[in-house]
């Protein structure tokens, strides 16, 4: 969320359609693409998704 008018999480998850488009668990994470920010917490949840740990 490096970028002044970037949306929120809230308008992503409504602009991408995520609960019509899959049944599966899905998650969106606040990054900051220069300092890397918020990508360990996304990778964490994805790797706990994938082996249900």
């Amino acid at each position: 969320q490096d970028q002044p008018d970037c949306m929120n999480v809230e308008e992503l998850r409504e602009k991408l359609s995520l609960h019509r488009v899959t049944r599966n668990p899905s998650h969106i994470t606040k990054t900051v693409a220069v300092s890397g920010q918020g990508v360990d917490e996304g990778m964490m949840w994805l790797s706990r998704a994938v082996t249900g740990k």
